[in-house]
């Protein structure tokens, strides 16, 4: 294993294990690390089956079981990614955060909002219940001026383009 996939394997266990125990323990700074680190674990897992392929080439051994498996996590890789980028384009997503935003009883309990998490929390299960049903259930990172707080929203489609909100709810 090269040093660089021992770094980034390591990084994302720590922003992974600080991700959860900022949670955990209401740290309200970088809540964003828990879905950085699962990134970095499956950019890891690529690295080192990049660097399997890598000795079994050297000792002339097959790689067709390495190709499958490097192939796998970047479709997974792509889907996932992807799949974020179209839900922060969708109109649902956006009518969710200027809903988020005046919603007086969220300031009254996180206090003003300052933001939101780079990521919204996607199950690749969900992408590919959402192909064959009409809605899409994620996690959004609210940051509040008090609290941070994570949000469950389901939202579902009601064209072929537009989705809208069904529910929220506080996790």
């Amino acid at each position: 294993m090269s040093t660089a996939t021992k770094v980034i394997f390591i990084i994302g266990i720590l922003l992974l294990i600080y991700g959860y125990i900022s949670r955990l323990l209401s740290i309200y700074f970088f809540w964003d690390s828990k879905y950085l680190g699962w990134v970095g674990i499956i950019a890891g897992i690529l690295l080192l089956l990049i660097d399997l392929r890598i000795a079994r080439t050297r000792h002339k051994q097959n790689i067709f079981f390495v190709r499958v498996m490097v192939s796998v996590v970047v479709v997974f890789l792509a889907i996932e990614a992807s799949a974020v980028v179209w839900l922060k384009s969708t109109t649902a997503y956006k009518g969710l955060i200027e809903s988020i935003r005046t919603d007086e009883v969220i300031k009254t309990e996180m206090g003003e909002i300052r933001g939101f998490g780079l990521i919204p929390g996607i199950d690749i299960s969900d992408i590919i219940e959402a192909l064959s049903s009409e809605s899409l259930t994620f996690v959004v990172t609210v940051r509040g001026q008090k609290v941070y707080r994570e949000l469950e929203v389901t939202i579902r489609r009601t064209t072929p383009v537009n989705w809208t909100v069904v529910s929220s709810k506080v996790i």
